[in-house]
């Protein structure tokens, strides 16, 4: 009696086990097919690209945005093909609700958990490289090619609404020569009076203990000097000793006949692709045509490095009125009297 309840149970027993390893195994396919699915989403959002035909695309987030506005306006602009699938992935990532306020510029191919990472790392900056003797058009040019600004912005700028922040601007009739040469990093879209805020700070803290307590009025002729002395010569001592050719000349009443002056009048304040000086250019009536008018030019004509300006402030006294670059080597050959000039006219340039 007792063996044939024992062999009841053992049987009720074994017919649980069995229910339940069928149970746990339908279970188990079923906790697989979701990781495989899971799996599966994960790998389309890292491969699923942003239409290449629609890039690239400057796209911006506003402040305060969600998830779902940006997941709609990504959707409306043709850069993603399902909204749904963006808020999906970024809230299973944990990126909802760290979306960066910005502008991206969005270029394919792009994956579409790439694209939620980005914006939850914020915009990226964009390194700029300003070099000496880039005029402020040329700077316009360089920073609109990048999206930093709109083309025109920096050149639309006047120096009087700077002036509370920088009183040494109050010499100045345009930004040209105080935009300081360096490497600077922007956003896409950046206000112009911050890119340009940003440039004359650096050129402030840069030359403030150059200029000290010098007027407005001598800090803008300084600048002038330095800026023809950037485009006209390559060392430190000889940038110094045609400063000391500068003052020689304007003490003599003599007209400077700096070459780079000229064209920065003739090509409106762009070196870049302007072909070299002509008889023609030498002709043309410009505020900046050194060879027809005296004195120096009435504005800077680029803008100048620390050397140039440093230069500029402490010339290098000497007798000399003229000067030439020579084409093989770049060295500037000085002469004090027109014969002389001639002469290395003649040796160095192959001109009379």
């Amino acid at each position: 009696m007792l063996k044939n309840k024992i062999d009841l149970f053992l049987a009720f027993v074994g017919a649980q086990v069995r229910r339940y390893r069928a149970v746990l195994a339908v279970l188990a396919i079923v906790i697989a097919a979701g990781i495989g699915g899971w799996v599966f989403f994960l790998a389309r959002a890292q491969t699923q690209t942003v239409d290449g035909s629609v890039a690239p695309v400057v796209f911006s987030i506003a402040p305060g945005e969600n998830v779902f506005s940006v997941a709609g306006a990504l959707y409306a602009r043709g850069v993603i093909s399902s909204p749904a699938f963006f808020v999906a992935y970024a809230y299973a990532e944990g990126l909802a609700n760290h979306l960066q306020a910005g502008t991206y510029r969005l270029t394919a191919p792009l994956s579409t958990g790439a694209l939620a990472h980005l914006f939850a790392d914020g915009p990226p900056e964009i390194s700029v490289l300003v070099p000496p003797g880039a005029t402020i058009r040329e700077i316009d040019a360089l920073l609109a090619r990048d999206g930093i600004i709109s083309a025109g912005a920096l050149v639309a700028l006047s120096p009087g609404s700077f002036v509370g922040e920088f009183p040494f601007l109050a010499g100045a009739k345009t930004l040209e020569g105080f935009l300081m040469p360096d490497t600077y990093a922007f956003y896409l879209n950046e206000d112009p009076r911050l890119v340009a805020q940003t440039m004359v700070k650096n050129f402030a803290d840069q030359t403030g203990g150059l200029f000290g307590s010098a007027s407005s009025q001598a800090i803008a002729r300084w600048v002038t000097i330095a800026s023809l002395l950037e485009k006209e010569v390559i060392t430190d001592r000889d940038k110094a000793l045609v400063a000391g050719v500068i003052a020689n000349r304007l003490a003599d009443g003599m007209p400077l006949q700096i070459d780079a002056s000229v064209l920065y009048g003739a090509c409106q304040g762009v070196f870049v692709g302007c072909p070299a000086i002509s008889a023609a250019d030498i002709a043309q009536d410009t505020p900046y045509n050194t060879y027809r008018l005296r004195g120096l030019p009435p504005t800077p004509i680029s803008n100048p490095s620390l050397s140039s300006l440093r230069a500029a402030v402490h010339p290098i006294a000497n007798q000399y009125l003229y000067y030439l670059s020579d084409p093989k080597t770049g060295a500037t050959v000085f002469s004090v009297t027109l014969a002389q000039h001639a002469r290395n006219r003649q040796t160095y340039l192959g001109v009379h």
